[in-house]
C-alpha cells in the first residue's frame, strides 16, 4: 500500500515538522504517512471509547455471576455426586457377581458363605478409596425363591462419601447402592 500523495512539504495541507523538514519529497510523504498512522493508533476517539464499567454495570455483573455460579456449582457437585454413587453401584454389582461365582465352588452352605464373602471383599478392596469394605454389607445364603439357588447381596454404604449430603436432592441416588446375584447350585 502506498502513502497518499498530498503534495510535497505538507501533510493534508499542514506544514511538516521535525524529521520531515528538509527531506526529499517521497521520503517526506512516507514518513508523514507513518506518523499519521501512529497518531491514529494511539488516539482513541471519544465516541468509540468504552469507559470502565459504571457502578450500575458492576452491580449487574455481580448479580449475573451469582445466578450463573449457583447453577454451575450445582451442576458440578451433582455430577460429582452422581459419579461417586455410580461407582459405588458398579462396585456392589461386581462384588455380588464375583461372590456368587465363588459360592458355586462350595459343597456346603458354610463353605459357600465363606468363599462368597472372601471374593466379594476382595473385589471391594480393589476399588481403593471409593468403597470401604468394612462399611459394606455382604449377605449370603440360599435364595428364598428357589432351593437350588444361592444368592449374594452386597450393599455399599455411601454415607461416608464427601458428597453424600448432595445425593439426598437427587431422587435416583437417595438410597445406598445394592446388588443381588443368584446362581444355580448343584447342576443344571
Amino acid at each position: 500500500m502506498h502513502p497518499p500523495a498530498h503534495g510535497p512539504g505538507s501533510c493534508r495541507g499542514r506544514p511538516l515538522a521535525g524529521p520531515l523538514r528538509g527531506a526529499d519529497p517521497s521520503r517526506r510523504l512516507r514518513l508523514a504517512w507513518v506518523q499519521r498512522l501512529l497518531r491514529r493508533a494511539t488516539q482513541r476517539p471519544a465516541r468509540h471509547r468504552r469507559a470502565v464499567a459504571s457502578r450500575d454495570d458492576e452491580g449487574a455483573m455481580a448479580v449475573e455471576f451469582a445466578l450463573v455460579a449457583t447453577l454451575m456449582f450445582s451442576l458440578l457437585f451433582g455430577t460429582i455426586a452422581f459419579g461417586v454413587h455410580f461407582g459405588a453401584r458398579t462396585a456392589a454389582a461386581a462384588a455380588a457377581g464375583e461372590g456368587a461365582r465363588a459360592a458355586v465352588a462350595g459343597l456346603t452352605n458354610d463353605q459357600r458363605a465363606t468363599l462368597a464373602r472372601a471374593a466379594a471383599t476382595a473385589v471391594l478392596n480393589s476399588y481403593g478409596g471409593l468403597v470401604d469394605p468394612a462399611r459394606s454389607t455382604i449377605t449370603v445364603g440360599p435364595d428364598a425363591s428357589a432351593s437350588t439357588r444361592y444368592a449374594v447381596t452386597v450393599r455399599v454404604d455411601v454415607s461416608q462419601f464427601p458428597f453424600a449430603q448432595l445425593t439426598a436432592f437427587i431422587p435416583a441416588l437417595a438410597s445406598d447402592p445394592q446388588s443381588t446375584v443368584s446362581v444355580q447350585i448343584g447342576g443344571f
